[in-house]
């Protein structure tokens, strides 16, 4: 869990209400994490997950149909049925980011932009490093590839592909200053996607889970579209990682490349608006006392960095490798709760104010500056 502080400054928001089934996925994901690492092939069945959590069978299997169409693995019925446990592929964590930057309007000009910017830092690190992350940025081409000349996946389930229907749908249609790009009853969808209520229904867990949906009650209500954080995906693309085997070197290599290119690139098409308003961020941080043990300035300061460089794949990726560093080691988040070193919080101060001038030079020295103190 992100401290609060953390959440405002990186704008990864926690949990908010949740249905039944929707708050037993992220208690179901640490479960069948361990019985992975444990070799257990199968998280049930559905009769014990319902006792353990003093769930409803209907919650219990709803939540298990998301984690289905997340990747994790495959629902089995029956007396050992359950959750039939797999490692998603790099292609499929690759679907999962490609339906919220769809719903944000990035596609598949930013994921070649983000290739350009990312790769030629990549090539000074170690191949495993290279190889993850280029096999996610290919993978998330590939995917908006086959999204344009409508082609489907390998192993998409049906909702999966309702699901961003949806989203397509909901992007397409011109929606007053103000106001909501409605989708429609469940009737509706029924009748527009030629599927019986289940599949609808699991369509809709789907884009509620990742938070790019709301129901609106009343007269004239349904499901409209909302503007979606990037904490559901950031979540959501967690297990993923782990089950992948992203380790902390890679993990670091990554994020650090992503921090070098997105500086440079701020550097240099920062605009004089931008320049000032990170400049104002930076002259109130500064008038703090920087020994409360909270980190979230320097947080504050990356990802305007990142809103600078425009970026949003870049942007997504790298919250998402932030999130996982600080869920997969124990240590992580009381480290970082830890008075930061003056060292580092000046470089950081010194990488806003070169990319605030413009130096792109200075902006890539000092990132190199900020990686050395922060791995010794």
């Amino acid at each position: 869990m992100l401290t609060k502080s953390l959440e405002i400054a990186s704008q990864i928001p926690s949990h908010g209400p949740r249905k039944a089934a929707i708050q037993l996925v992220a208690e179901f994901e640490t479960a069948l994490l361990a019985h992975h690492r444990d070799g257990r092939p199968v998280f049930g069945p559905e009769r014990d997950l319902a006792q353990d959590y003093q769930a409803s069978p209907k919650a219990v299997r709803q939540a298990l149909r998301i984690l289905e169409s997340r990747f994790l693995g495959s629902v089995r019925r029956g007396v050992h049925g359950g959750l039939a446990l797999r490692v998603p592929a790099i292609e499929e964590s690759a679907e999962l980011m490609a339906i919220y930057l769809s719903a944000i309007g990035a596609g598949r000009d930013e994921v070649r932009s983000a290739q350009d910017i990312l790769m030629p830092e990549m090539a000074w690190r170690p191949a495993a490093s290279l190889d993850f992350v280029g096999g996610i940025l290919g993978a998330l081409a590939q995917t908006f590839d086959r999204a344009d000349n409508h082609l489907p996946a390998a192993g998409d389930t049906r909702a999966l592909v309702i699901a961003r229907r949806i989203v397509a749908d909901l992007q397409a249609r011109p929606v007053a200053p103000g106001g909501r790009a409605r989708l429609g009853t469940l009737v509706e969808l029924e009748e527009t996607h030629s599927s019986g209520r289940p599949i609808i229904l699991q369509a809709i867990r789907i884009l509620e889970e990742l938070e790019m949906i709301e129901m609106v009650p009343g007269r004239g209500g349904g499901i409209a579209l909302r503007q979606p954080s990037p904490g559901a995906v950031v979540r959501a693309l967690y297990p993923h990682f782990v089950l992948q085997n992203l380790n902390r070197e890679t993990s670091r290599d990554i994020i650090w490349s992503i921090n070098l290119g997105t500086a440079t690139y701020a550097a240099v098409h920062r605009t004089d608006q931008q320049a000032a308003l990170l400049r104002a961020t930076l002259d109130e941080l500064q008038a703090r006392d920087f020994d409360t043990a909270d980190h979230s300035g320097q947080v504050l300061i990356w990802r305007m960095l990142g809103d600078v460089a425009g970026n949003r794949v870049l942007h997504m990726l790298a919250r998402c490798i932030f999130y996982f560093q600080l869920q997969s080691d124990a240590l992580a988040l009381e480290r970082i709760l830890e008075p930061l070193p003056d060292m580092l919080l000046d470089y950081t101060c010194q990488l806003a104010l070169a990319v605030c001038e413009g130096d792109a030079m200075a902006a890539r020295h000092t990132v190199t500056l900020c990686e050395s103190v922060a791995r010794s």
